[in-house]
């Protein structure tokens, strides 16, 4: 039981951590030249925090990613199944992931 709240507070730090660096990078991106720098910057603090946060759980940057990735696309088939996601929606998200 224990391992199992592990592995889940895990997995929602992982979702948590592209889905913050998704939503933060999307809210700061721009087509203006001037605004390249700050988003540069923005998306550069983002290296640096997904890097951390590997490194605090103990693995590899790619394992991040992957693990999110996975827990993402399964919290997606979740909502569809139980009918609070449509397919059209689903397919969107499945291809922004």
């Amino acid at each position: 039981m224990r391992l199992t709240k592990t592995i889940g507070a895990a997995g929602a730090l992982i979702l948590s951590a592209l889905v913050g660096g998704t939503l933060i990078g999307s809210a700061l991106a721009t087509d203006d030249a001037t605004d390249t720098d700050a988003t540069g910057v923005t998306a550069e603090y983002c290296e640096i925090f997904m890097d951390g946060f590997a490194s605090e759980l103990g693995v590899t940057r790619e394992a991040v990613v992957t693990a999110g990735r996975s827990a993402a696309t399964a919290a997606i088939e979740s909502a569809v199944a139980a009918g609070d996601l449509g397919e059209e929606r689903a397919d969107a998200l499945h291809e922004r992931i």
